[in-house]
């Protein structure tokens, strides 16, 4: 593609002053995508099922990271912001998955907006909701939710998800009949879906469209530090980025108030993403290297790139 006015020119400058934080990156990701894991996958004591959701969001982790120090490297900041937004939800996904046995979420009945009356669906039946827990609340509402339930609840949701989003599909013509067998072909997964994670969890999961049945600002909560605190300070900001409202950021106002427009970021920009991205994979990895175990080279190799990034950002 035709780089963007200003882009080599940019480009340059952010290799050159950022070169000690980009170098850090690149380690990072090296270490993690060229790291031996299959033996130690084997040797987990975690289940099959586990490890094979963890993986799955690690490989989105390692993606996500990726292309957001790509986008830092030819300065565009904007577009590292949002990626390495998604990449806090994946990070927040596996500390979700991987959190120790004793994680407890409070399941109730939903209220419905007007006069708060216990919430039922259209055939009857109750609706769900999950919440953290309080000391107020009776303890039989709370779940204390095993690894492998936690799991379960993910892949349940994203093959809900893929079922919701097929129905959308009816709507255009000449497709509608595959979208119905495919839905047909999908009813006995759904119910065994269903069976697994129970009543309660299966309103809470139809109902809603996370994994957990909170939002990311309620489940950060949940997971306590550094995803609280980050999601106060940092996500807000990267949200901005998403929407059309963010579009301001694309121009600059020259000296002479005329307005410019800005197709790549200073350097000064780039500078604030690229702890934000490096951070979350450093978490990314500690979290499921904690869990899984893939071995005593992971800890010598974290140690010594963590060293490295915490004297850059002395710089």
């Amino acid at each position: 593609m035709r780089p963007f006015p200003g882009e080599e020119e940019r480009t340059a400058e952010v290799a050159k002053e950022l070169h000690g934080l980009l170098n850090v990156a690149e380690s990072l990701h090296n270490f993690w995508l060229t790291h031996p894991k299959d033996e130690w996958i084997q040797k987990s004591k975690l289940s099959s099922r586990v490890v094979n959701v963890a993986v799955m969001l690690d490989i989105q982790a390692s993606r996500l990271f990726r292309a957001a120090i790509e986008e830092c490297r030819r300065a565009d900041a904007y577009a590292a912001n949002i990626l390495t937004r998604t990449l806090f939800e994946t990070v927040l996904a596996l500390r979700f998955l991987l959190a120790g046995e004793d994680l407890r979420i409070a399941v109730e009945q939903a209220k419905t907006k007007k006069g708060k009356a216990p919430k039922v669906d259209d055939a009857g039946k109750p609706v769900y909701c999950s919440k953290i827990p309080t000391p107020s609340m009776p303890e039989a509402l709370i779940h204390l939710l095993t690894r492998e339930k936690r799991a379960d609840l993910f892949l349940a949701h994203a093959f809900f998800q893929d079922v919701r989003s097929s129905e959308k599909l009816t709507a255009f013509p000449g497709i509608e009949e595959n979208v119905r067998k495919l839905q047909a072909g999908a009813a006995a997964s759904i119910a065994s879906y269903e069976k697994e994670i129970g009543v309660e969890w299966s309103s809470i999961l139809h109902n809603s469209h996370e994994f957990s049945g909170m939002n990311v600002e309620t489940l950060a909560k949940l997971m306590g530090k550094p995803f609280e605190q980050w999601y106060d300070a940092i996500y807000h900001l990267q949200s901005i980025n998403v929407h059309a409202g963010g579009s301001i950021r694309n121009i600059h106002i020259k000296d002479d108030q005329k307005l410019q427009a800005a197709f790549v970021s200073s350097v000064s920009e780039v500078r604030q993403v690229l702890p934000t991205s490096i951070t979350m994979f450093f978490i990314a990895i500690d979290t499921i290297h904690e869990a899984v175990g893939y071995g005593p080279d992971v800890d010598h190799a974290y140690a010594s790139i963590k060293r490295r990034y915490e004297a850059q950002m002395k710089t």
